[in-house]
This record gives C-alpha cells, structure tokens and sequence, in this order.
C-alpha cells in the first residue's frame, strides 16, 4: 500500500526505475529486487525496493537416445504452478513424441520417474525418456538380375546387376557397433542342357 499526506492514492504516480534489464531479472528464478518509482502530486519523488519471486513452472520432457542427444522435439509444459502433479502417460503431446521416436525406428529403454505425477517446482523441472536405435536391413532388392551370359573358357565378371529396391543398412544407434552382412546362394545357377555345374561360379 502506497500513503501520502499531499495526494490521494489514485493521484500518486507509480512507474519502474528505468535502466532495469527485466530481461535478465526473470532469467532466471529466485528472489529479485524490482525498483519503483513513485510520485506525487505536488512533485515530491522516491524510488523504493520491491521484493519479487521470479519462479519457473516449466516442465520440460525431453526424448533423448544413449547420448543425451534430443531425437525429437521436446514437450515444454507451463500452464501449471509449482506443487501441481502431471500425467505424462496422459498427456497428448507427450504420446505424440513418443509416436514419433518410434516411427523413426527407436526403442524406448527407460521412463521418468513418477510418469504418472510429476510435480511441477518452483525452479524449473526436466525429464526425460530415453532410448535407444535399432540396426536392421530396410530395404532389399528381391533380385538381383545378372542377365543372361555366355560362358567360354576364360572367367567373367559381372559387376552391376539389375534390382527395383536397394540395399539399406539403418543404424540408429547411439553408439555404433561393428556389424557383418552376409549373403547366400539359395538356388543353383540355371545351366543350358549338357553344361556342368561348377563350384566356382560364385
């Protein structure tokens, strides 16, 4: 409350000190001292300090891999105040992220603690789900087609066959590891009537 022996309360002119960053004041949470300025009407000044609480009621869901590397984007909840508790296995958002890590071809290895009430604090709050990538063969062409070729007494080689899909390793995963593809022969080459099979045709 604001009392003066020249002005009545709604005479008296209230503005903020200029020359305050209140950019950096609420950058961070915590106790803040707000200066005020304060006139009357017959001109009499002062600047007085205000206490304020600059709090952050964020909750920031993050959806990392084994690197703490964000996968997708994160969830930023702000509409409750500190001491609310959210569902997260209830929240739409957060079920779309987690839609989206797994379209892209994530597992999902551990959840937030508490998922189904977080409590929202006072200084701002992060959590996260983690996951991991997945190696596997995406596409593959279903044949290979070498043509047709005619095969005398010297060798022949035939680099680039015929295929509609290509080869594609995915690997997603945090950290790499060696890996090793192998193909097999499942059927004989087709021989003209009177040729011998020869083992080392492959």
């Amino acid at each position: 409350n604001i009392k003066d022996n020249v002005s009545t309360e709604d005479k008296i002119k209230v503005s903020y000190t200029a020359g305050q960053d209140f950019a950096v004041m609420v950058e961070t949470p915590g106790k803040k001292d707000l200066k005020i300025d304060i006139e009357d009407e017959a001109g009499n000044k002062a600047t007085i300090n205000v206490e304020i609480n600059v709090f952050d009621n964020s909750l920031t869901i993050r959806f990392v891999d084994s690197k703490d590397k964000d996968i997708v984007t994160a969830v930023v909840i702000s509409d409750k105040i500190p001491g609310n508790k959210v569902d997260l296995t209830q929240n739409q958002d957060v079920l779309r992220a987690l839609k989206d890590a797994e379209d892209l071809n994530y597992q999902l290895l551990t959840r937030p603690d508490d998922e189904t009430e977080v409590e929202v604090t006072s200084t701002g709050k992060i959590v996260k789900y983690e996951f991991d990538g997945t190696l596997f063969i995406s596409s593959y062409p279903e044949v290979l087609d070498f043509k047709t070729h005619e095969v005398w007494f010297s060798n022949i080689r035939v680099d680039k066959p015929q295929y509609q899909n290509p080869l594609v390793i995915w690997d997603n995963r945090g950290t790499k590891a060696d890996w090793t593809l192998t193909a097999t022969l499942t059927k004989d080459f087709t021989l003209k009537n009177g040729d011998k099979a020869d083992p080392n045709f492959v």
